[in-house]
């Protein structure tokens, strides 16, 4: 009997499949990583409850316009590149509406954990792999929040580690296909975002300064090469609809003059001094708001980079310096324009993270030294709330929104309060509902502020191209563009027009005044609310017309 259970044993053995030893192996050799996953995961979850914000549904009602075959600037019109409507038209593939696109930008999370820490492991080890790619993902879904997550910025990561880790490792084969590789990778993160363009500039430059000159060039030619092919595959993508043109105005010319703009911080005009009072104070308030990264590599930046001249120390703070770079460029210094610096930030305090533990262990007992660095840590995330209380705070307020109903109206207040600033996710609710009620689907309807969630509550399809009146009221919109808005209007009869208060602001028009205010000033469309329209009700923000 015992004889045939052994047999039997080493059938089932025999009979499992020859991929199940090296899962096994797989899993051996990388579990630090799913330890980092996991931790993200769990950390990410109140992320999943959370709402659009008035960008993620711009991008998701364009992705959506592009699965229903629609071209891209044509049908609907945006400034940024093609490369996060792409991104929107795969997620908006999954149910459940801002909760699937939210699970989404998780799981593409995970995926950036998995690139920084595959860059960390061929830099140092896996130990310092899996801390940079725990620290990344902690930082970027604990401290983001509902409106800086799920941009360009937050997608772009994924490809811009991967191609600095293909550049800097290598493919199995020629180094021809590595370049080619990396090319490709950049040039896809260019259309998310253009700034990109620094990262492989700085790692051909940091090529050309340590290795042979004649191979370096050819690797270089051969990236060029790889990054053009997707700029030309886009731009052929685009001419097929008819949309090259358009791109290229909102990429070169509408892009720039939003940019000249500057920022929040610009609210009196853009010059020089207030953006380096910007530029400045965005760096310090990121630096000290996110001391359990940037303090610890600081730390590598001086004595790994200085001290110990290790290698992949000077890459990633070359990498930092050039994405900070990236930042200064775009002059606006949002939350989300630094997410491509905090997988280097990440890999930098991983450095040092290492080291200190491999330094304690060799002075002290591995409990002493287990100690002094949980309480290293713990200082750290002492001063850094965003993780500590904001990562608490989320899951805290995310168990109150399931046990106690009651609760949830408090809860939404954290997509933008009522009746308090430029947007809430309630009070535009509240409007699509109500708009939806008395429409039915065939109907359409256009919101003149800044509110592209209103379209995808209310199921109600915009009457133009344009979203929104950004791309309306700038000092800088072309006149055609006005003459077409208006030409629509008068065309597809829209059965409601909502007019937003308190919209505007200088450094997105250029303009002063309020964007209901200035409805006046736009005299044809003004004419057209006066004589085929009739106010019907206020809901906070909204002004809601209805057609006569």
């Amino acid at each position: 009997m015992a004889g045939e259970r052994t047999a039997t044993r080493g059938i089932i053995a025999q009979s499992r499949p020859a991929g199940w030893a090296a899962l096994r192996r797989l899993a051996a050799e990388h579990w630090p990583l799913a330890v980092a996953i996991a931790l993200v995961a769990v950390a990410g979850v109140p992320s999943l409850n959370f709402q659009y914000g008035p960008d993620q549904a711009l991008f998701m009602y364009a992705g959506k316009a592009l699965l229903r075959g629609q071209t891209l600037y044509v049908d609907v019109w945006d400034v940024k590149p093609p490369g996060v409507f792409w991104v929107y038209a795969l997620a908006g593939w999954l149910p459940a509406g801002a909760r699937g696109l939210r699970a989404f930008d998780l799981v593409f999370a995970l995926a950036s954990v998995t690139a920084v820490y595959l860059l960390g492991r061929h830099l140092w080890d896996r130990a310092a792999g899996a801390v940079a790619g725990l620290l990344y993902g902690l930082l970027y879904v604990t401290t983001s929040g509902y409106w800086n997550m799920a941009q360009p910025d937050s997608f772009m990561v994924l490809p811009v580690v991967l191609g600095v880790l293909a550049w800097d490792r290598g493919l199995p084969g020629s180094a021809v296909r590595t370049a080619l590789f990396c090319g490709l990778l950049f040039g896809l993160a260019f259309q998310f975002r253009s700034v990109v363009a620094l990262l492989p500039a700085a790692l051909v430059a940091w090529e050309l300064c340590r290795q042979d000159r004649r191979q370096s060039i050819k690797r270089t030619l051969w990236l060029a090469g790889g990054f053009a092919a997707v700029q030309a595959l886009t731009l052929g993508y685009l001419a097929a609809g008819g949309a090259a043109g358009e791109y290229l105005f909102a990429q070169f010319r509408f892009a720039r003059h939003y940019a000249a703009l500057g920022g929040p911080y610009a609210f009196d005009g853009f010059d020089r001094d207030n953006y380096l009072t910007g530029l400045r104070g965005s760096v310090m308030w990121y630096t000290v708001s996110r001391l359990l990264v940037s303090a610890p590599a600081l730390a590598a930046v001086f004595f790994g980079g200085l001290v110990r001249a290790d290698r992949g120390v000077r890459l990633m703070s070359l990498l930092l310096l050039v994405a900070v770079a990236g930042v200064a460029v775009q002059a606006k210094f949002f939350v989300y324009h630094w997410h491509v610096a905090v997988p280097f930030l990440a890999l930098l305090a991983a450095w040092t993270a290492v080291q200190t533990w491999t330094l304690l262990r060799q002075r002290y007992h591995r409990r002493w030294a287990a100690l002094a660095s949980g309480a290293g840590v713990l200082g750290l995330l002492a001063f850094t709330p965003m993780v500590t209380d904001g990562g608490l705070g989320e899951w805290r307020d995310l168990v109150r929104y399931v046990r106690e109903p009651a609760y949830r109206p408090v809860y939404f207040d954290r997509f933008g309060l009522r009746n308090h600033g430029t947007y809430s996710f309630s009070a535009s609710e509240e409007a699509a509902n109500y708009v939806r009620a008395r429409t039915t689907t065939n109907d359409l309807t256009f919101v003149w502020g800044y509110d592209p969630n209103f379209y995808l509550i209310s199921g109600r399809d915009s009457a133009s191209r344009f979203l929104s009146f950004l791309p309306l009221m700038p000092v800088f919109t072309p006149e055609e563009w006005k003459q077409e808005f208006v030409r629509d209007l008068e065309t597809k009869r829209p059965a409601y027009i909502l007019i937003q208060q308190g919209e505007n602001a200088r450094w997105i028009t250029g303009r002063t005044e309020d964007s209901a205010a200035w409805v006046r000033q736009f005299s044809a469309f003004h004419a057209l609310i006066e004589r085929d329209y009739v106010f019907d009700l206020r809901i906070e923000d909204y002004a809601i017309y209805r057609r006569r």
